[in-house]
């Protein structure tokens, strides 16, 4: 069986303890950190399976992206889930390139954040579907529409 250990980082005690409650209920080794430093340290004292961290602390900078950075630079392997309130493309594209393997909107279910645990863990990416759904929904018009056209197209030739 895999190791199933994750490390909550959340500067809020009602997230970090609920986080916490449904990783174990999942029977899984939950460490919690409620800083980047603090989470950092705690990464490296026992290398969890998989970082859960969000991107936004008390100082109100995106010190979170650091925290991946630092987590990817010590261990490339890393599986690192974002959760996070922030939905700006902008911002999700910021921690995927910093090294996150997932990310996850923190208004979401406990079934979709342990599901999207479990595919991190697995090594696959992991994206809130209404991240995807919105990112579809910016591209321009023009650009969908082809798309549609090449897809009927490549479609016709198959059958």
């Amino acid at each position: 069986m895999p190791d199933s250990s994750v490390l909550v980082v959340d500067d809020h005690p009602v997230i970090l303890r609920a986080c916490g409650m449904v990783f174990e209920e999942a029977h899984a080794a939950v460490y919690c950190a409620s800083d980047v430093e603090e989470g950092y340290r705690c990464f490296v004292a026992n290398r969890p399976a998989v970082v859960v961290a969000d991107l936004t602390y008390r100082d109100g900078s995106l010190s979170g992206l650091a925290l991946i950075a630092r987590i990817r630079a010590l261990a490339p392997e890393a599986r690192i889930l974002v959760f996070s309130m922030h939905d700006d493309p902008t911002v999700v594209a910021r921690a995927l390139a910093a090294g996150a393997t997932g990310y996850l909107l923190k208004d979401t279910t406990t079934s979709d954040l342990l599901a999207a645990f479990h595919r991190v863990r697995a090594g696959m990416l992991s994206i809130d579907h209404r991240l995807a759904i919105a990112r579809r929904e910016a591209m321009p018009h023009r650009f969908r529409q082809d798309i549609r056209q090449d897809t009927r197209h490549h479609t016709r030739s198959l059958s």
